[in-house]
């Protein structure tokens, strides 16, 4: 069963690479895409990110979730 997590349970860190995630959605917005951001966590360091690229690439296959993965977006 999956567990709920209220806002007090939230780190600093959580609510920091929401804010990345929040931002990557916000570039797919302003780009007329459905925005969804999505951040690659590392030892507490962003080490990649993404957002939907659907309507760019008319591909819906490499959703914003995918996009961080690829092997050219990781250092």
């Amino acid at each position: 069963m999956a567990t709920t997590l209220h806002a007090s349970e939230f780190t600093e860190d959580d609510e920091r690479f929401m804010r990345a995630a929040l931002e990557e959605a916000e570039g797919a917005l302003n780009r007329w895409e459905v925005p969804v951001g999505c951040v690659l966590v590392r030892d507490g360091t962003v080490v990649a990110s993404g957002s939907n690229r659907t309507n760019e690439k008319r591909n819906v296959s490499p959703s914003a979730a995918l996009h961080p993965i690829h092997p050219t977006s990781i250092p």
